[in-house]
């Protein structure tokens, strides 16, 4: 486990933050699939939903300090790597990430990632919550794979246009051309096979 997740706590609130770390372990080339692959687990997915002070075995505000900051910083980052499309196909953001190392993305990253609703949707969660995180004058966290402020905004900006909407509007209405010419294509071959 890393040690940005050992804490001077109590053993049972320990025990409690253990279980988030099993969800937002490290990223790196060798474990990417499988780390995202738990953190987009159903445990994981409800866990990290869950504040850490709704634990009693963490609720004292002084094992609480920097701790929920330091998860949140986590699920950011998670979040922006491991999200997954409807078809379960990493979302742009993610892919950019994977292979950058970085979250300095531009906006052509972000416009793609319009094109898909849950991507959509894990991109505004996440940038909310970090800028949420940043704008926290408490917030002492640091974060290799940092993300500056003004990218998010602008992201932000990108992804709540009517543009953006658009764009998951004609996705979809491809999607469904795609399906009609498939069945159209069958259909004709079908036909053509009985004559």
């Amino acid at each position: 486990m890393p040690n940005k997740f050992k804490f001077n706590v109590t053993i049972e609130c320990q025990k409690v933050i253990n279980t988030y770390a099993n969800c937002l372990k490290e990223l790196n080339e060798n474990n990417y699939d499988k780390v995202c692959s738990t953190y987009n687990s159903s445990d994981c997915k409800k866990l990290v939903k869950k504040n850490i002070k709704s634990y009693i075995e963490c609720e004292t505000i002084n094992q609480y300090f920097g701790i929920q900051e330091l998860i949140d910083n986590s699920i950011v980052e998670m979040g922006l790597s491991c999200g997954k499309t409807e078809n379960d196909e990493y979302c742009p953001i993610a892919l950019y990430g994977k292979s950058k190392n970085d979250f300095n993305v531009d906006d052509s990253i972000i416009y793609e990632t319009c094109k898909s609703k849950s991507c959509r949707k894990i991109a505004i969660d996440s940038f909310k919550k970090y800028k949420n995180l940043t704008e926290n004058s408490n917030s002492n966290v640091n974060n290799q794979k940092s993300i500056k402020i003004d990218i998010v905004e602008s992201s932000l900006d990108i992804l709540n246009s009517q543009e953006c909407l658009e764009l998951i509007s004609s996705t979809k209405i491809l999607n469904i051309f795609d399906i009609k010419s498939i069945f159209i294509t069958l259909i004709a071959f079908y036909l053509f096979i009985l004559t």
